[in-house]
């Protein structure tokens, strides 16, 4: 049987169940798909072609291979990482604010920038600090800890850690200690001078509920974006007001009893770390940086090229991070009054701190003053100062004031 085709047919166009492609009439394509790196080779009219070099997903009209999705163009833009932006229940996650110490490092434990703080046991020095060189585009900021003085074998009792204690009001959306509790995700970068398998917890405040994560550190020195996602804890105890609601611990190294055998389970122990950690530690030469930390509600994170984008703007992380802590560099009472009186001063906080804050007035300067105190009225909404007059008549006083009201 012969047919009569068209001598001037379009693509697509059909005859007598034959369908012209271009070049040729044929059977209607089944619209294959195929995956592979290069372009599969005589392709019919509505073949797919997933790129799987690119993520970029064509299909053949007929002649070119036309672009259907393009992950590329879609998806690595600030819209809509908004959400991740507010949605985050990390303080300072892109390590920027540091309003007590700057970029000095510190050695003793404790706080070393705004929600930050390093703690050790076992002979080693950790020297930590914030520094503006970015290990990542578009997160200015990096935490890193240098080894001063090395623990090659770490003994019973001995850690290293990064702590990042988050607010119960803050976590509290997670509803963790009941049967429905939601999952978290924790998005970070880090490029740490050691490679191999590094640790972490989750934990609750009394530390009576801990589940370890882990990641790897595959190239030494250069910038990985890791996430992580823990299950919702249905049990235990979980703050959900203005104290700790939990702390992410990021573990350089721990004793083998303080690590967690699973990273499968909530454990009563107080964790720092799970099995498999290397000892970070170990050398002077060792560097432990991380920077871009979300922590997110249920199991969603964005993609390494969106995380910059869920940080949130200096101005706005600031005023979170002065919920926690406050520094008045300088600040001035003055007044008039009669010897062995007091002048003082009443101060809104803004914003207002998470609890009354402990108040500590540095290198005080005074004229016909003395003595700068706080009177017992100061609340976690406002403060107030006072000097002590020395002889009748104006005297002031001007110190350095730093307000710490950070979760305990």
């Amino acid at each position: 049987m012969a047919f009569d085709f068209p001598a001037s047919p379009v693509i697509g166009q059909s005859t007598q169940g034959y369908v012209w492609d271009g070049q040729k009439w044929g059977k209607p394509s089944r619209g294959d798909a195929h995956v592979a790196a290069t372009p599969p080779a005589s392709p019919l009219a509505g073949d797919l072609w997933w790129n799987s070099s690119t993520g970029v997903m064509y299909v053949w009209s007929g002649t070119v291979w036309a672009v259907v999705s393009d992950p590329g163009g879609v998806f690595t833009g600030a819209a809509g990482v908004d959400a991740y932006a507010y949605s985050g229940m990390q303080v300072n996650g892109s390590m920027e604010v540091s309003q007590q110490y700057g970029t000095t490092a510190q050695t003793a434990g404790g706080p070393v920038i705004d929600g930050w703080e390093h703690t050790y046991s076992g002979g080693m020095v950790l020297s930590s600090a914030t520094s503006p060189s970015p290990i990542i585009a578009g997160i200015s900021s990096t935490l890193f800890t240098t080894i001063p003085t090395a623990k090659l074998t770490l003994g019973v009792g001995d850690y290293a850690i990064w702590i990042h204690k988050i607010e119960g009001y803050r976590m509290a959306r997670l509803g963790w200690g009941y049967s429905t509790a939601k999952s978290v995700t924790i998005c970070f970068w880090t490029a740490h001078a050691r490679t191999g398998t590094f640790s972490g917890v989750v934990r609750n405040a009394s530390v009576t509920r801990s589940r370890a994560f882990t990641y790897t550190q595959n190239v030494a020195g250069t910038a990985e974006y890791k996430t992580v996602t823990i299950p919702g804890c249905t049990d235990g105890t979980w703050n959900t007001t203005n104290g700790v609601g939990m702390s992410i611990v990021f573990s350089m190294g721990a004793y083998s009893t303080l690590l967690a055998p699973t990273t499968t389970q909530w454990y009563s122990t107080n964790y720092l770390g799970a099995v498999g950690q290397v000892n970070a530690v170990a050398s002077t030469a060792d560097v432990f940086r991380i920077s871009g930390l979300l922590v997110l509600p249920g199991t969603q994170a964005p993609t390494a090229a969106q995380s910059p984008f869920a940080m949130r703007p200096y101005g706005q992380e600031l005023e979170t991070c002065q919920r926690y802590f406050q520094k008045w560099n300088p600040f001035l009472v003055s007044g008039y009054n009669s010897a062995g009186t007091f002048v003082y001063a009443a101060v809104p906080l803004v914003p207002p701190m998470r609890a009354s804050p402990a108040i500590a007035y540095g290198g005080p300067v005074y004229s016909n003053a003395s003595a700068f105190a706080t009177t017992g009225t100061s609340s976690s909404s406002v403060f107030r100062p006072q000097i002590t007059i020395t002889a009748l008549g104006y005297g002031y006083g001007v110190a350095n004031i730093e307000l710490d009201a950070r979760l305990p």
